[in-house]
């Protein structure tokens, strides 16, 4: 990244490959930012939350070290796809590192960005306006997870110390859950409303009901379970996490539960026919993620590799390569046509799914990129989409600095 004191921009630069061609380099501009920033920026409606670290560079006087800056900006074409110029819109203030970010189109009538932070956190703000509409304290450890339901009346987010369930137009807290000395990972919410799902350090997963927090059962995820989701149509569930396929497998598993039952479904390993290799990851299932029609189950992992597999079948499809360190999450896009990744190589990257081939990929230079995943972006016009629907990808890294594009 290059300063530039009198325009106050940065430059940040983003490898597309549209074609075999060979590599498309563009300059984005963005706002500016100082140490302990975060920024939101909108690039061919993909959002990426990243974090500042101390070496960032810095601008004279501007924040002080302790705070994090959101900077959104709106963009249009790049080659192939609509999108390649920059302004920016607004700016949001929080005042730790933010870990988890999620977002709604529609809360109390307004679209929102919701931030977890490393102080246990939450800050809620305007997208449109970029104003802060409250914080919710509460947790004394770092959010890892948030969730909102589909209505957007509730929020669930997770820490080391416990599960919260919020009223999420209120602000109030509903009710909490310890979390048993085990950091709860990943939390998901049901399609319906009913039922939440929460992922654990020690392997256990947890169904209760949404409103009264009542357990309904306990699973043994084998090991440390790092991602749960749902099926689009809420009848079953994924988790991903350091369970083996088998006694004895080297392979890594994702399985599937009946939400009813809670018994498991199928397990996706990619075991092999006779005589064959197995095709399955080779270390921890780190995110996973489902396609909005639920034929397809995306799985990323630290063998640097991200699979597709069949949901009705359990049968591997493809295995996407690029990254050069661990992928800890992945996205589907609305209209099933994209797949993000975020990795501790400092990239996230952009895959076609009909191609099954890299499109894009946003460098992140020496910070680790730990999250992705898609959001709305209401303000824009939907032909300045790289994805259909005006939605946009939001990703966190390690670097303090959370950057939206579209």
């Amino acid at each position: 990244m290059t300063w530039n004191k009198h325009l106050f921009t940065k430059q940040l630069t983003v490898t597309l490959e549209p074609s075999k061609n060979g590599h498309l380099k563009r300059i984005i501009l963005w706002a500016s930012v100082s140490v302990g920033a975060v920024s939101l920026l909108i690039l061919l409606s993909v959002i990426s939350l990243m974090r500042n670290s101390a070496t960032a560079v810095k601008s004279e006087d501007n924040l002080r070290p302790s705070e994090t800056e959101i900077a959104e900006v709106t963009s249009s074409a790049v080659p192939g796809i609509k999108g390649n110029e920059l302004r920016q819109v607004r700016s949001l203030k929080s005042r730790s590192p933010v870990w988890a970010v999620t977002t709604h189109r529609q809360v109390a009538n307004q679209s929102i960005v919701v931030g977890g932070n490393e102080r246990g956190n939450i800050d809620i703000w305007n997208q449109q306006t970029g104003e802060l509409i409250r914080t919710l304290s509460g947790h004394h450890n770092a959010v890892r997870s948030l969730a909102i339901s589909a209505s957007g009346q509730r929020l669930v987010s997770s820490s080391a110390d416990d599960v919260k369930v919020w009223d999420l137009e209120q602000g109030t807290l509903l009710y909490r859950l310890p979390a048993e000395a085990s950091t709860v990972w990943s939390v998901a919410i049901s399609p319906d409303e009913q039922t939440l799902v929460s992922g654990r350090d020690d392997g256990i997963i947890e169904v209760r009901q949404l409103e009264s927090g009542q357990m309904l059962y306990r699973r043994n995820g084998g090991q440390r379970v790092w991602s749960v989701a749902f099926m689009p149509d809420g009848k079953s569930f994924f988790s991903g996490g350091s369970d083996r396929a088998a006694s004895g497998s080297e392979k890594y598993a994702i399985r599937q539960w009946d939400l009813t039952t809670g018994e498991v479904i199928q397990t996706f390993s990619g075991q092999a026919q006779e005589g064959q290799a197995q095709e399955g990851h080779n270390e921890d299932v780190r995110s996973v993620a489902v396609s909005a029609d639920g034929r397809t189950l995306v799985s990323g992992s630290g063998d640097s590799t991200i699979k597709l597999w069949d949901v009705a079948s359990g049968q591997l499809k493809a295995t996407l390569n690029g990254h050069e360190g661990a992928v800890v999450s992945v996205a589907t896009s609305p209209d099933g046509k994209t797949i993000a990744s975020s990795s501790n190589d400092n990239t996230i990257r952009l895959w076609d799914v009909d191609k099954q081939q890299l499109t894009a990929t946003l460098n992140n230079g020496s910070n680790g990129v730990s999250s992705v995943a898609f959001g709305h972006s209401p303000n824009l016009n939907p032909d300045d989409s790289l994805l259909t629907g005006n939605i946009s990808l939001i990703g966190i890294g390690r670097n303090q600095r959370v950057k939206i594009w579209n």
